[in-house]
């Protein structure tokens, strides 16, 4: 039994769910980039003075509908991404308990039940968590990451937007570096386990 491609046919079986779920968190992260430009214009507005109660209503307004359009795509986003990360810990259980009762009354002699039982549980959560959350951050990462690099270098003075760049590398280095180490002790664990 190929682990590997039990998931990449799930992924190919429910890939418009995955689609539509990153496009939605691309969207609540585009709709998350309007929010500091919306409260510069205000404060630029209320700097010069030239501002009516209708503006500031104007810009409540346009607070508030972004606020909902971004809880509209959130919730979305957790229906898609989330809800067929819970399909596909459904799916893994249900082929590793169909796979254990094929197997020979030997197998179970040789075969710890806690071993068996990690697989099930530990394992199988570990699986489901990267299918969902780490879809999402992937998607995160990525996109808010190129968006505000792009946004910086484009309405910030580039100059202050390459001192701006220096930081990320360095933080990037030190996240791979304990990112490994957590890795190693993740591993150590649901080994132990």
């Amino acid at each position: 039994m190929d682990r590997y491609k039990i998931i990449i046919d799930f992924v190919k079986e429910h890939k418009w769910r995955y689609i539509l779920g990153v496009l939605f968190i691309l969207a609540v992260d585009t709709l998350q980039l309007v929010f500091p430009k919306v409260l510069g214009y205000l404060i630029d507005d209320l700097q010069t003075m030239n501002v009516t109660m209708k503006i500031i209503a104007q810009y409540i307004g346009i607070i508030i509908s972004v606020a909902f359009a971004i809880f509209i795509f959130r919730f979305l986003f957790r229906i898609y991404i989330f809800g067929t990360e819970k399909k596909l810990e459904k799916h893994l259980r249900k082929t590793l308990f169909d796979h254990l009762l094929t197997l020979s009354p030997s197998f179970y002699n040789t075969h710890k039940t806690g071993e068996l039982m990690a697989y099930a549980t530990n394992d199988i959560n570990a699986v489901r968590a990267s299918m969902g959350m780490g879809i999402l951050l992937i998607t995160d990462t990525i996109f808010l990451t190129a968006a505000t690099l792009f946004i910086m270098i484009r309405t910030i003075d580039p100059k202050l937007a390459l001192v701006a760049l220096i930081p990320p590398p360095l933080i990037s280095i030190l996240s791979i570096k304990f990112g490994t180490i957590v890795h190693d002790r993740f591993k150590a664990v649901q080994e132990a386990v």
